[in-house]
């Protein structure tokens, strides 16, 4: 049998997201000044923190599995969108991993290649896996 994940989220009369992940709460909301409360980051940006979080659990997987001790990453991500567009979906993304490890070129490289094919989240983004909407009444 498949392993499925299901969380929800709930907007009431504003742009305020608030989905519960396993008991987290993650909210999300767009700025006063386009009609939002400013009250947290924009899906883009949730999206974007997905991204390196995945990277770095993939980087740490990957150390543990080699026994490189690992003392920590420190990841940055940026995002560009269409130039023509200020606002609108960013169409690349690159993230920088900073490893602070005592790991050679060569397992450097191997830990390179290990992240970009195994995060879940960028191989979604990338558009490997399908994701799918149905709008119902309640």
């Amino acid at each position: 049998m498949a392993h499925q994940i299901e969380f929800t989220a709930k907007m009431k009369d504003s742009y305020r997201v608030v989905a519960d992940l396993n008991g987290f709460e993650v909210v999300m909301d767009k700025p006063i000044e386009v009609g939002g409360e400013n009250t947290g980051n924009s899906p883009g940006a949730v999206l974007a923190a997905s991204i390196m979080g995945c990277k770095a659990m993939v980087a740490r997987y990957f150390c543990e599995q080699y026994k490189i001790p690992l003392r920590g990453i420190e990841l940055k991500i940026v995002g560009d969108r269409e130039r023509s567009k200020e606002r609108g979906p960013y169409r690349t993304y690159h993230v920088d991993l900073y490893v602070d490890a005592d790991i050679d070129e060569e397992m450097l490289q191997k830990l390179n290649t290990s992240v970009e094919r195994n995060c879940t989240v960028a191989n979604i983004v990338k558009g490997e896996n399908d994701v799918t909407s149905a709008v119902h009444r309640k």
